[in-house]
């Protein structure tokens, strides 16, 4: 869980708003979420990656949720995960039991995500990546609607499996593909490691742009999160072309324009730096 804290407070509080279902049958027990804080209050976001339905899941939910309560210091009042969300990897029944696992939190609780390589569930015949992410979440300021592009036949030898592949490089520069939101204090990027990343390209050029607009004043956080780390002390991961396309091309982005945190997730274990560069 990260704070931002800022010396400058307003009196705005943030909106409870509530909400109640109305089905064709029956009916469900009303319910209340919080909307995110305004501008210039201490914001606190809970976030995490490769969360999966484990034992181990269900507990990290269950913190989460308990920090979202009104009661806390400065109460969680957004979940930000770094891909690899449901692990559903082409079974679309785990994307509902995640779903009904995840209910208690994400009922109240803003959900931002981007994707991992178990969101990739390409469609075997067409190759199409990424379908049941995009059919399942909208993120805010989403970018337009697919694109369908040919997919030549060297690109499906890459593919040594169509569900997973950790590394992996498609065409997903639509939909939930990138997006940035101003939550609170915080200016949060979300950023796709499996489309490209080169000068030149949608995901760059976006990302540059949405760099310079940022109003520090305003979110004078920046908080950047995707899936595959620049950095990482883990074998397991370690030299895949996504980041190393990443680190090479972006990061001096984000150094450039004083970016405050990068998450990333696809190591299954904990590893934060102090500020760096490249290898610095």
């Amino acid at each position: 869980i990260v704070q931002a804290q800022n010396k400058k407070q307003s009196n705005d509080q943030p909106m409870f708003l509530r909400g109640t279902t109305t089905p064709l049958v029956g009916s469900t027990r009303t319910y209340t979420f919080q909307t995110p804080p305004v501008p210039n209050q201490p914001t606190s976001l809970a976030l995490v990656g490769d969360l999966g339905q484990t034992e181990n899941s269900t507990k990290t939910m269950h913190r989460i949720y308990q920090a979202t309560q009104t009661d806390a210091p400065i109460p969680v009042s957004g979940l930000v995960i770094a891909g690899d969300l449901s692990y559903a990897d082409g079974d679309p029944r785990r994307w509902t039991s995640w779903l009904e696992l995840m209910e208690p939190l994400l009922r109240s609780t803003p959900l931002y995500s981007v994707p991992g390589n178990h969101e990739i569930e390409c469609d075997a015949s067409t190759h199409e990546v990424f379908q049941q992410y995009e059919s399942y979440f909208r993120n805010p300021n989403r970018l337009g609607a697919a694109k369908t592009l040919p997919i030549p036949d060297d690109y499906r030898k890459t593919l040594w499996s169509c569900l997973t592949s950790s590394q992996f490089l498609g065409h997903y520069n639509y939909g939930n593909a990138f997006w940035s939101v101003d939550h609170g204090l915080v200016h949060i990027i979300g950023l796709n490691s499996y489309t490209s990343t080169l000068p030149g390209s949608p995901q760059y050029q976006w990302l540059n742009q949405e760099l310079q607009q940022i109003d520090r004043s305003v979110t004078p956080w920046i908080l950047v999160v995707f899936h595959c780390p620049l950095h990482t002390t883990f074998v397991g991961h370690n030299g895949e072309m996504n980041s190393l396309l990443m680190l090479q091309t972006m990061e001096p982005l984000f150094v450039e324009y004083q970016v405050n945190i990068v998450v990333s997730g696809h190591d299954h274990a904990y590893m934060r730096t102090h500020p760096m560069s490249g290898m610095e």
